[in-house]
């Protein structure tokens, strides 16, 4: 933001007075927060995905969520962060700048959408789950479509489009809470998650995660922050800095550990990968 003040005075004591008024505003508008200037309009958006974002107990938390609110505090800033289905969180970042979304896969699609990366944030094996007294072995994504399997994956997610495009059948639903909830029904044979979204889900549901197992481990990618097409650039460049300087603190290392106990689970953290499993 910035602005200019004209005064017109005909006493030399005005002028002066002129002088230090049009004085305190540029130099407010010079040292307020760049961050605070520049991003008014932000907007952000997610979806629920355990563990990097989601409700519990009407709460809004996640280590996704965690990152999100370090870097607006250290930005200076109060914006509402906005859960949304997946399908309804990815339209508004498509078609609005200045929108922050999350937490979100690097694909070619989303690029060539103008989307900016921020992270990585998450890495994690993506894998296919079956119901444990499922009859069936797959090796590959042709062994599930050769058989023809139903697949439940949520509308708009990367791994959903993946297996659409080579051709599998897949129960496109809101959220992954839901298509767990197929699964486990017995109406469909598959379900798209991953070895940190899965506890985490069945948890939600009060589902026995020993009641599936993995069927295919079908890859292991990385996920972050993305900020839509036509964000100004200085927020972009805000957003990237105060990621960087939060990696050069201890915050990942507390937050690790934080989420470790919360998911009784072993978290890491490093740059090139973000949190993940350690080990892993």
């Amino acid at each position: 933001m910035a602005f200019g003040v004209i005064f017109k005075f005909s006493v030399g004591r005005a002028g002066w007075l002129a002088k230090m008024i049009l004085g305190l505003a540029l130099y407010t508008a010079q040292h307020l927060p760049a961050q605070a200037q520049d991003q008014t309009g932000l907007r952000i958006v997610t979806a629920e995905e355990p563990p990097a974002n989601y409700l519990e107990n009407g709460e809004l938390i996640g280590t996704t969520i965690d990152i999100i609110r370090e870097i607006l505090n250290r930005q200076g800033l109060d914006v509402k962060i906005e859960l949304r289905p997946w399908p309804r969180a990815f339209l508004i970042a498509k078609t609005t700048p200045n929108v922050v979304i999350f937490t979100a896969g690097h694909t070619q699609e989303r690029i060539d959408l103008g989307f900016h990366f921020i992270g990585p944030i998450i890495s994690r094996k993506h894998i296919l789950w079956k119901r444990r007294e499922s009859d069936f072995d797959i090796r590959s994504i042709d062994d599930v479509v050769q058989r023809r399997l139903m697949i439940s994956g949520m509308r708009e997610d990367w791994r959903t489009r993946l297996f659409l495009a080579e051709g599998a059948e897949v129960s496109q639903t809101s959220s992954f809470p839901l298509g767990l909830k197929q699964l486990s029904l017995g109406r469909t044979d598959l379900w798209i998650s991953s070895d940190i979204e899965m506890p985490a889900i069945t948890r939600e549901l009060a589902i026995d995660p020993g009641s599936i197992e993995p069927a295919l481990v079908f890859r292991e990618a990385p996920s972050f922050i993305m900020l839509s097409k036509g964000t100004e650039q200085a927020i972009i460049e805000n957003w990237r800095h105060t990621f960087q300087n939060m990696q050069n603190s201890d915050f990942f290392e507390k937050a690790a550990r934080k989420w470790s106990a919360i998911l009784n689970m072993d978290m890491a953290y490093a740059p090139e990968k973000g949190f993940h499993i350690a080990g892993n």
